[in-house]
């Protein structure tokens, strides 16, 4: 009996004892990253921010592409994350669709992700070949607080003057009509 109370005893001091440890860890998670949550919790424009380009490593300022008064799709993926692998198809093939019209522009932001395995995963989809796919770098997840992402898959619509369309968070299926009907009716006439 006493060994029973002794064993349950220390069963219960070790689960508040995790439970203790992880709410400490998730404070100072969190006390880190204040900043983070106050620098933009409700994105309304287009962020003036830059990025790193893939292909050659230059800058691309945000504020210059919207200058060219063109819609601007901006997407947070990752190859290590499964739902983004699992939207890709869809929305590369929405790069091909919508990308017709010529006044709309989608830049990948790939999110702590290694050069070889970017590569790796664009070999497969073969999206390395495509005019449309603008890749961008947030390798240290230093921007992606000005948008306000903190998951991945995410994309943001911003209209040709910069202001915020659509946040999209989480998978979609870009190819249901519904999206395409939403992205013709931006479309100039």
């Amino acid at each position: 009996m006493h060994n029973k109370v002794l064993i349950i005893s220390l069963i219960v001091a070790t689960v508040f004892g995790y439970a203790v440890f992880q709410a400490l860890k998730l404070d100072s998670k969190l006390e880190s990253s204040k900043d983070y949550f106050q620098t933009n919790t409700i994105l309304k424009t287009l962020p003036d921010v830059s990025f790193p380009s893939f292909s050659d490593g230059k800058t691309i300022e945000l504020k210059k592409i919207q200058q060219t008064d063109k819609l601007i799709i901006v997407h947070f993926w990752a190859t290590w994350c499964g739902p983004c692998e699992e939207e890709f198809p869809a929305l590369l093939e929405l790069t091909k669709t919508v990308s017709d019209k010529s006044d709309v522009v989608f830049l990948f932001i790939a999110v702590n992700d290694k050069r070889k395995d970017i590569i790796k995963f664009l070999k497969k989809y073969d999206a390395l070949k495509s005019e449309d796919f603008n890749l961008l770098l947030d390798d240290e997840l230093k921007h992606q607080k000005f948008f306000g992402t903190y998951k991945l898959p995410e994309t943001y619509l911003f209209n040709r003057d910069g202001s915020l369309l659509r946040r999209f968070s989480g998978a979609q299926n870009w190819m249901d009509p519904e999206f395409l009907e939403y992205f013709k009716s931006l479309s100039r006439p």
